[in-house]
């Protein structure tokens, strides 16, 4: 938190015309089947923005906009996302890195028993109609083309990005009977969209897809030297938000938002032997409300 804390202090030290600062508050609703059972996490949350990316410190060149950072937490909810503006070579055109992190604790009921075998060996026996936690946590790094202009089209970035979710996961590999593992799946892949944040109603769109390396206990189970081919899925990932920045007084702005996130991940082999696992789904809607004061 004093890192944070910190960071912010520099960008508002730094940033002036063109930056904004948004407290906000909403409702998070989001469930995964990656233990085949859906577990779920419901919660309020609030977060601080700090966004310089409209502030220009030069036409063109290196670090040329602001800086931004965003986070959020809630009950079992922890976010974080900074953007850097790294080469512009005209006043809306530029390279930008991006670097996100996200963990949430969800909870679900398994239907039916299980044995979980960790990564480092140890197993354990869970009862059907057991509660369980199942810890999400993502990563991601992203560098990609961005034009800021109010008269954009339907796409306005474009590029690419390593990711990394950790997350307990459900899998049958031959040679043993366990059925949850330490479920890891990292690899690279191309995301495009649309940013747009103006007065009145805004939408915006984002597209990921990837290919990932899936890793099941790999430590343990050696599923990957077995088949290397059948431990790699695609994950497709969807982002879509409204938005409607209503001007309260000068440089002041109350902005509802409506945002819903559609994952999926599924195995690259139709007709699988040794690593087999259902398409893993993960859904989320947030509802929010933020006060933004501009400068």
């Amino acid at each position: 938190m004093k890192c944070l804390q910190l960071f912010l202090l520099v960008i508002v030290s730094s940033q002036s015309i063109g930056s904004y600062l948004s407290a906000y508050s909403g409702l998070h609703i989001g469930q995964h089947q990656y233990l085949e059972d859906t577990a779920s996490l419901n919660t309020p949350y609030v977060g601080l923005r700090l966004d310089g990316t409209q502030h220009r410190n030069k036409d063109s060149g290196w670090l040329a906009r602001g800086l931004a950072a965003d986070f959020k937490q809630g009950q079992g909810l922890q976010r974080f996302q900074g953007q850097l503006p790294l080469f512009h070579w005209t006043k809306t055109h530029g390279l930008w890195v991006e670097y996100q992190y996200s963990q949430q604790s969800l909870e679900a009921t398994l239907s039916e028993s299980a044995i979980f075998l960790g990564k480092d060996g140890t197993t354990t026996s869970i009862a059907a109609d057991a509660n369980v936690s199942s810890d999400l946590q993502q990563s991601t790094l992203s560098l990609y083309w961005y034009e800021a202009s109010k008269q954009i089209g339907p796409i306005n970035y474009l590029g690419v990005f390593q990711t990394t979710q950790l997350t307990p996961a459900a899998s049958t590999l031959t040679g043993t009977n366990a059925s949850l593992f330490d479920g890891r799946f990292s690899g690279f892949g191309l995301i495009l969209g649309r940013k747009k944040d103006t007065r009145g109603l805004s939408f915006q769109w984002h597209m990921g897809l990837s290919q990932l390396d899936s890793d099941f206990s790999n430590e343990v189970t050696g599923h990957r030297s077995a088949s290397q081919s059948e431990s790699t899925v695609y994950q497709l990932d969807l982002n879509f938000g409204w938005q409607y920045r209503y001007y309260l007084a000068p440089y002041w702005y109350l902005v509802p938002k409506v945002k819903l996130r559609v994952t999926t991940t599924m195995q690259t082999t139709m007709d699988p032997q040794q690593v087999e696992h259902d398409t893993f789904l993960y859904l989320d809607s947030q509802t929010e409300v933020s006060l933004q004061k501009r400068f």
